[in-house]
């Protein structure tokens, strides 16, 4: 094989495989950016289409050694993404650093008319990186929100009784949440990017790649909506263990279908002789001995030990705070000791997708008294999370369905059997013509109070500080159809002092 073609391959891939590696974990865990693993691929497809009508090689327009400029930008940004796993800005960073050097290198290959030709095939790589955390719950809660309007307005006027609250529709005996799921967010990105890999596939002018991208997201805005009136007359019909059945697989059909209806539209605007003109000139393209116009092998060899010392330099600052440990942990919560009819519920995807735990507990359960209980563990092991690890709080997410914050009661700490104090956060919720009382904490490995960085400066200073999270944990408990918020913490104290017991469960629950 010949050395600088695979001299520059490594160089490549040691650039990005960072870059994967930390959009892998948005990924992985949300589900509305799942698709995130074919983008690659994609990429790939379409830098190999452009390949076979590739311009002719001319003079680089800049030094090879400006690539060094995007590159040295990776050691403070793999040291702000170990402080903050789940701060996006770095993930459009590191994506954007990655992308300018490709661009950089196709510039070494043949000037700026591969630059020009190559970097079209390089973008759809940012339709995979995550939308920032403000711009997606804008978006977010503007399309739940016209979702629920439109689905009420639809089944009143069918003759079928239902009132929005919030982001939840309440039918005759059944509730449905609209959530990211069922408001056409799932699917969004994903047409995007659809519309543009279509676009790209078939040379589409810059006015119909938009063109095509609109329409997208219309189609799939539709199909959604479709979906949650289909969902909401399931449940309306068949009940709520219906809407959890085909919960997933009527979306799954949705999103195939929204990619379909995509490439359809993209067909459909191909046979009207919209594309892009090519140059005639490019029909026979020039050969090209990759020999001579890769980077010299010492180069390659040169930018790969940047992104290699960009790595190390990382490990060796936070190695002193990875190397700590703790025996602080709570991850083995007996809930069969608190009652008989303790039910372990499946947790929600989106839950999951916004919150990024390593392992959860969602329990039910109702005790002699008549209250009804649910309960939600989560923990986070340390080198995957943030310090906003574990503040989904309850006055967050509770007025989404619908609930009013009504009273915050004095917090109240609970010693632990290891002696830790762990402060808990006592609320009072008004909705759908009940009282729920919330009890919520939020603790670190060491039974300290976790920090919570919300502000760019913040962040920075987690990362000078060598401030990560080891290890985090929360317990939220909800209690229903209790008489009062006093009967309420009595019995809840009771829950704590008894749910590690080694055996019986308590008196009285």
């Amino acid at each position: 094989m010949n050395l600088r073609l695979l001299f520059n391959s490594i160089f490549l891939l040691a650039v990005w495989l960072p870059v994967m590696e930390i959009l892998e974990l948005e990924w992985r865990y949300n589900e509305q950016y799942h698709y995130g693993y074919f983008v690659p691929f994609f990429a790939l497809y379409l830098i190999y289409l452009r390949w076979e009508d590739r311009p002719e090689t001319h003079s680089p327009s800049l030094s090879h050694y400006f690539i060094l400029v995007p590159l040295l930008s990776f050691v403070p940004l793999l040291c702000l993404q170990t402080a903050n796993p789940d701060w996006r800005l770095i993930y459009w960073l590191g994506a954007a650093a990655a992308t300018i050097t490709t661009v950089l290198w196709f510039d070494q290959l043949g000037g700026k008319k591969w630059v020009r030709h190559f970097t079209p095939a390089l973008v759809i790589i940012l339709f995979s990186v995550p939308w920032l955390t403000s711009v997606e719950n804008r978006v977010t809660n503007s399309l739940m929100g016209i979702v629920s309007v439109i689905t009420v307005e639809v089944l009143n006027l069918t003759g079928i009784y239902a009132v929005q609250m919030g982001n939840v529709i309440h039918l005759k005996g059944a509730v449905v949440g609209v959530e990211e799921a069922c408001s056409g967010v799932r699917s969004l990105q994903s047409s995007l990017m659809a519309g543009y890999l279509f676009g790209e596939i078939l040379r589409f002018r810059f006015s119909l790649r938009f063109l095509l991208i609109l329409l997208g997201v219309g189609v799939t805005f539709f199909l959604n909506l479709m979906r949650t009136l289909l969902l909401t007359n399931i449940t309306l019909q068949q009940g709520t263990e219906a809407f959890e059945k085909w919960h997933d697989p009527i979306g799954n059909a949705i999103a195939i279908g929204g990619f379909l209806s995509i490439a359809l539209l993209a067909w459909m605007i191909s046979k009207m002789g919209k594309r892009s003109k090519k140059d005639p000139s490019l029909e026979n393209p020039p050969s090209l001995f990759l020999g001579t116009s890769l980077l010299p092998t010492s180069s390659s060899i040169l930018f790969s030990s940047v992104i290699g010392a960009a790595l190390a330099f990382d490990a060796l600052w936070y190695l002193p705070i990875r190397e700590e440990h703790t025996s602080f942990d709570y991850s083995n919560i007996q809930w069969d000791q608190i009652s008989d009819d303790a039910v372990s519920l499946e947790m929600d995807s989106i839950a999951a997708a916004q919150l990024k735990y390593t392992t959860g507990a969602h329990y039910n359960w109702t005790s002699s008294s008549g209250i009804h209980w649910t309960a939600f563990y989560f923990n986070w092991e340390s080198g995957n999370i943030s310090s906003h690890a574990g503040v989904h709080r309850p006055e967050n997410c509770l007025p989404a369905s619908g609930m009013v914050l009504e009273t915050t009661h004095k917090p109240q700490s609970w010693k632990t059997p290891e002696g830790y104090e762990i402060p808990f956060q006592t609320m009072t919720f008004e909705g759908f013509g009940r009282q729920t009382y919330v009890f919520f904490a939020v603790w670190d490995e060491n039974g300290s109070k976790p920090w919570i960085s919300t502000t760019w400066s913040a962040r920075i200073q987690d990362a000078y500080k060598r401030r990560i999270v080891k290890g985090r944990h929360s317990l939220q408990f909800l209690a229903e159809n209790a008489r009062s918020f006093n009967e309420a913490q009595e019995e809840w104290l009771i829950i704590l002092d008894r749910m590690y017991a080694p055996d019986g469960k308590p008196e009285g629950l």
